[in-house]
C-alpha cells in the first residue's frame, strides 16, 4: 500500500534528525528524488552548482531541476521502510550510488541550465511531483498510468512544473479538477498550484 502521507511521515521524521544535527540547516535546500520505488531526500544549498535559475519554469516547487552533486539525507521504500543504501540507472549511464550520510556524485554533469534531461542528479523542491514521477508514461497525446496507486488520486507533472494530468483512483483521466481539493487532500498549501496551468 503506498500512500503519499505516509511516505511523507516517514521523510519528515528523517528530516527532522537532519536539521538537529545541522547548525546551519536550511529547509529551502532540502530537495526530492524518486528513484523506482524508492524516494530519497537530498540536502542542496546554494554552493552546489543546479540550473534551478532555467527559463520556462512554471512552477519551481513542481518543475524538474538538476544538480552537479547532493547530500543523501535520507531513502525511504514506498512502503515507508528506511535503507541506507540503492544503487539507481537511468537508460544506459553509470549507475549511481544514493548512501544515506555520503555525498550522491553523477557521472557528469552537464553546465547549460536550459538542459533539462542532462547529466546531474535530478531532483524537485517538493515531495508530491517527486512522488508521482514515474506513475505515467506520455505517448503522443496518449497518457498511460503506469502504477497502481492507493491515493485517491495521482498528479502527472510537466518537467516545467505544469500538471498535465490528474487521475482519480475511482475514474481515471479527470476532464475537470480542482485544485484547492486536490491540495487539500494531499495536505500541502493550494498556493503551491497557483502558478500552475493545465496544458
Amino acid at each position: 500500500m503506498v500512500l503519499f502521507k505516509q511516505v511523507q511521515e516517514s521523510l519528515n521524521h528523517a528530516i527532522n534528525l537532519f536539521a538537529s544535527t545541522k547548525t546551519d540547516f536550511c529547509s529551502s535546500a532540502i530537495k526530492y528524488k524518486r528513484c523506482s520505488h524508492y524516494l530519497v531526500v537530498l540536502y542542496i544549498d546554494k554552493t552546489i552548482p543546479t540550473n534551478e535559475k532555467r527559463g520556462c519554469v512554471a512552477n519551481p516547487m513542481c518543475a524538474k531541476f538538476r544538480a552537479e552533486k547532493a547530500w543523501c539525507v535520507a531513502i525511504v521504500h514506498e512502503n515507508g521502510t528506511y535503507v541506507d543504501q540503492i544503487q539507481h540507472q537511468f537508460q544506459e549511464l553509470p549507475a549511481i550510488t544514493y548512501q544515506v550520510g555520503a555525498w550522491v556524485i553523477p557521472s557528469g554533469y552537464t553546465e547549460d541550465v536550459e538542459e533539462v534531461c542532462a547529466p546531474g542528479i535530478h531532483f524537485f523542491n517538493h515531495l508530491l511531483p517527486a512522488f508521482f514521477y514515474g506513475y505515467f508514461a506520455v505517448y503522443g497525446s496518449w497518457t498511460v498510468k503506469l502504477r497502481n496507486f492507493d491515493d485517491e488520486y495521482a498528479i502527472l507533472f510537466h518537467q516545467d512544473g505544469l500538471i498535465m494530468e490528474v487521475c482519480e483512483k475511482t475514474d481515471g483521466f479527470l476532464e475537470e479538477y480542482k485544485t484547492d481539493v486536490i491540495a487539500a487532500y494531499f495536505g500541502v498549501p493550494q498556493s503551491m498550484f497557483d502558478n500552475i496551468k493545465t496544458q
